[in-house]
């Protein structure tokens, strides 16, 4: 009997409504030690008032074992799990709390792992400031270190640390973007034409950098296009100087990235450069009654097309391609003066615009 005098527990059962994300451990009181408390009680071995529980053993050996709170208060001793209070060397310390992301605004995965610090065993909590939840990450703990899932899109989160009365916060706002961009199409064409004029055709909702990347004299330049729109299926175009590479042939391509640096490039495409337009050096008509034979006497290496319209009315062609620098074609008018207009483009689109006035 005298061994068991010498370890008497003190239990105290308060049937209390607590939330199960409390912290509640066991401490152990010597014969007249104490801990805090809100309630008063008296039982063999614990005598609580004042707003303190104190151990009173008959045989002034052993301890008491109490539950505790996370303020150190006595509690319930169902709210206790069998487990002993930790004790913590930076107890008396004030509150930090540092949160860790591996990135700074945007990221292209919506799952990472939170790093969460505090300076002392504290509940660790975060909310969804979007969705209004919140997720306890840890009861009682000063490093949390685990993989979550974020939304894609945008997130706003808090990461709340608390110990007692003391509390910490820290606000995230970040974006999730997981989606590729994606190039659909270029221009110029592999080993087409280009004046210094480069398009091309994404798909990409947030977009953060798109540049052209051409290559003269050995080494690629980069030149980034500014304001394109974002969205499907959209299209941006971007004007270079490149006339000292008249006549040569060089290569180029296009660099998309997203905000979650999510990047894609397009193919390499050749072309040749022509800053040149077409030159219109004579019209040579032939009328016969409202019959009339036209040649054009055009100089230009790369023509594409060569379009006409009568009195502003009903654009065609008049011809593709020339022989010997000339194009012709028979022509049937309506007696009278007529406005004949001229459009010339060539293969790097270059053009020039003519207009003649013919009297049948």
């Amino acid at each position: 009997m005298k061994s068991i005098s010498l370890f008497i527990i003190a239990v105290l059962l308060m049937f209390n409504i607590v939330s199960a994300d409390d912290y509640y451990c066991f401490i152990k009181l010597k014969n007249t030690e104490s801990a805090a408390s809100d309630i008063e009680s008296i039982s063999k071995s614990l005598v609580c008032r004042n707003g303190r529980c104190t151990c009173t053993l008959e045989s002034g050996g052993g301890y008491c074992q109490v539950c505790v709170d996370e303020m150190g208060k006595y509690s319930s001793y169902v709210n206790c799990l069998n487990e002993f209070c930790k004790t913590d060397p930076n107890e008396d310390k004030s509150l930090e709390l540092e949160v860790v992301l591996p990135f700074e605004e945007h990221y292209n995965k919506n799952k990472f792992n939170l790093e969460i610090n505090a300076s002392k065993n504290s509940k660790i909590a975060m909310v969804d400031n979007i969705n209004g939840g919140k997720t306890e990450l840890c009861n009682h703990c000063n490093h949390y270190n685990k993989l979550l899932n974020f939304n894609l899109g945008f997130n706003d989160i808090t990461v709340i640390a608390t110990k007692g009365l003391e509390k910490k916060e820290r606000r995230y706002i970040f974006f999730i973007d997981k989606e590729k961009p994606r190039i659909i199409k270029i221009l110029p064409n592999s080993r087409g034409f280009s004046n210094g004029k480069f398009s091309v055709y994404y798909s990409e909702d947030n977009i953060k950098e798109l540049a052209l990347n051409y290559k003269v004299d050995g080494e690629y330049k980069k030149k980034i296009i500014r304001n394109c729109e974002n969205g499907k299926s959209k299209n941006c175009t971007v004007e270079i100087d490149l006339s000292g590479y008249e006549n040569q042939e060089l290569e180029y391509y296009f660099n998309l990235i997203d905000i979650g640096a999510n990047s894609v490039s397009s193919r390499v495409n050749n072309f040749f450069i022509d800053t040149t337009s077409p030159v219109l050096k004579d019209v040579i008509t032939d009328i016969d009654e409202n019959n009339i034979e036209m040649t054009l006497y055009i100089e230009e290496m790369n023509l594409d097309k060569v379009y006409f319209s009568i009195d502003e009315k009903n654009k065609r062609v008049f011809c593709y391609n020339l022989k010997n620098n000339l194009c012709s074609k028979r022509l049937t008018l309506s007696y009278g003066e007529h406005k004949i207009s001229f459009n010339i483009i060539d293969n790097a689109r270059n053009e020039i615009n003519k207009d003649i006035t013919i009297s049948v």
